[in-house]
């Protein structure tokens, strides 16, 4: 309660597991397992589950089988795969087991997709600007589930990934840096040059809806399913997680929107683009009120009243418990006109 700085438990769950899970099993925390807290929420407030599925450093280290791995074979432990069948029983079994076992509302699954290079780990070092490009070739995963499933769709996977690492190795050879805008072009570029990426990036979107489509057909219908459409910026780039954002919201519940712009034109090109890929009235949408997007509450507003105009009726904010007292008020003052 007094302190400032804290460290979670990485990659455990806040509730009490009561299902049975195979390789992957979660890990309580501390606190959940000296104190139910799932249950004494459960019964006095409407609880939306937060299910972080794939963004799990602590499995990924205990079963380097599972992660996702690039062009060279190298492991990202923070990121598990969600085309290795493992992974994808892991993340319906712990969805399931808390819609089961608690009374929540609902769940927002996050990172149920191919995390990309740059959301990373927790330190990465190194010189190199980074850039979309580089970025997504960084991000591909060849792990052997990907590798097999591709080829069984009939795409080449093993040329794939043998032209997408002579793509990195040409272009860590070269003296030019790209700026994001050049690095968007060179992206998409490379969807054209390189023989089998852009079916590789339909078949990795198919294995994120139908992963989210099995969580939503096990977990109880009484309880909504939702998925955070992207950890990317803006939701136009979602398909480099898997993110196929139509699809996924008529796999569940629909989606949920993380609206993280730093000023208005952004985030009005970011829900035009939306407004023209989904209904934006049957999904939902998160806005932080404070930095790195709003430094002032007339912006914040203006923020709000563009997200309530493109149809979002259910906004989320993030992140209560770490918000200034000031931005609390933009919050109070807002919700209670």
């Amino acid at each position: 309660r007094r302190g400032l700085v804290y460290f979670p438990e990485d990659g455990t769950v806040y509730f009490r597991p009561q299902r049975s899970y195979s390789a992957l099993e979660p890990m309580v925390a501390g606190l959940s397992a000296e104190f139910d807290i799932a249950s004494k929420l459960c019964a006095n407030l409407p609880v939306n589950g937060w299910m972080v599925l794939g963004h799990n450093s602590r499995l990924g280290f205990a079963h380097p089988n599972c992660v996702v791995r690039n062009a060279f074979g190298d492991p990202y432990y923070y990121s598990l795969c969600p085309s290795n069948g493992l992974v994808r029983e892991y993340a319906v079994t712990l969805a399931a087991d808390f819609a089961e076992h608690y009374d929540v509302e609902s769940l927002l699954l996050e990172t149920p997709g191919f995390l990309t290079y740059a959301h990373g780990y927790h330190h990465e070092f190194a010189q190199v600007k980074p850039n979309p490009y580089l970025d997504m070739l960084l991000g591909l995963c060849f792990c052997d589930s990907c590798c097999a499933g591709t080829s069984a769709s009939g795409i080449d996977a093993e040329g794939l990934k043998q032209a997408v690492a002579s793509a990195i190795d040409s272009y860590l050879a070269d003296d030019a840096e790209l700026d994001h805008a050049a690095g968007m072009d060179r992206l998409g570029q490379a969807n054209i040059r390189l023989p089998g990426l852009a079916d590789y990036h339909r078949w990795r979107c198919a294995q994120v809806t139908s992963l989210v489509a099995d969580i939503r057909s096990e977990v109880r219908r009484e309880v909504g399913v939702r998925t955070i459409a992207t950890c990317q910026r803006p939701h136009a780039t979602a398909w480099l997680e898997g993110m196929d954002l139509p699809s996924l919201a008529q796999a569940g519940d629909g989606v949920e929107c993380p609206l993280y712009q730093q000023d208005l034109t952004g985030l009005q090109a970011d829900i035009d683009w939306l407004k023209a890929e989904i209904d934006c009235s049957q999904n939902s949408a998160i806005l932080r009120p404070a930095w790195p997007d709003w430094k002032d509450e007339a912006s914040f507003r203006v923020a709000y009243a563009a997200t309530r105009e493109a149809g979002f009726e259910h906004i989320n904010f993030y992140n209560l418990g770490m918000l200034r007292p000031a931005n609390r008020g933009w919050l109070q003052r807002l919700l209670t006109e």
